[in-house]
């Protein structure tokens, strides 16, 4: 567990509406922009068509689950003739983290997982299709979330998420695309503030704010971010 906290923020958010959602991270600058294609250090991965995923904490651990979850999507596919849905691939990853902390020879993973896609919410009166998220622990803990983080400044961040609902819920307006961009950098913003008061030194680099957007059509998610934004962010 605090090897993951260690990781880089990650928020997510998703609209009242369950049809818009946006992933926001921010990594380190190490890189020149004019060195290094920005798309390929773009902590977000595309599962299946339906679904993606983000990843903060070791990065050896988080590449690994990423290949799980792919794993884990093709295996159901072969048996059940349909890719799983985000809640169903998020059971199999807790399950195979629960495990690791009780096998021997294996240690927990260092890395947790915010996994999104489209869901099936049932009501008395019909059956109503959104995007869902649930969050993946090293313990094997898994919660859907109507928002999440990751990383270094969770704690600050998911405050600053829950003001955030708050106020969406008392609105009776859908906050727009940008909107939800601009909620999203603004909580990783606070993570900063919480670094910079934290840390005696100013060594640490700006921070590139990674930025992947989509919108549920026809239950498909599309490719997150395909032209993905970049903002700076000083610690």
């Amino acid at each position: 567990m605090a090897a993951a906290r260690l990781g880089h923020p990650v928020v997510a958010l998703i609209s009242p509406s369950g049809q818009d959602c946006v992933l926001v991270s921010a990594t380190p600058s190490m890189h020149s922009p004019a060195l290094v294609d920005p798309a390929s250090l773009r902590p977000f991965s595309q599962i299946t068509d339906t679904v993606a995923c983000a990843v903060s904490g070791v990065p050896g651990d988080g590449l690994l689950q990423v290949e799980l979850l792919r794993q884990f999507a093709e295996k159901h596919e072969a048996e059940y003739g349909v890719m799983p849905s985000a809640g169903q691939l998020a059971l199999q990853l807790a399950d195979h983290a629960q495990r690791l902390t009780q096998e021997a020879e294996t240690r927990p993973l260092g890395s947790s997982v915010l996994i999104i896609g489209p869901g099936t919410s049932v009501s008395t009166r019909r059956h109503d299709t959104s995007l869902q998220l649930f969050r993946v622990e090293p313990t094997g803990s898994l919660l859907r979330c109507k928002a999440g983080a990751l990383g270094q400044g969770t704690q600050a961040m998911e405050s600053k998420i829950s003001q955030w609902l708050d106020d969406t819920e008392a609105s009776e307006q859908q906050p727009t695309k940008d909107e939800l961009v601009e909620a999203a950098i603004a909580c990783l913003e606070v993570e900063a503030k919480v670094a910079r008061t934290t840390n005696s030194t100013d060594a640490s680099p700006t921070k590139a704010v990674h930025v992947g957007t989509s919108s549920l059509e026809n239950g498909f998610l599309g490719w997150l971010g395909a032209k993905p934004r970049h903002r700076g962010l000083e610690p």
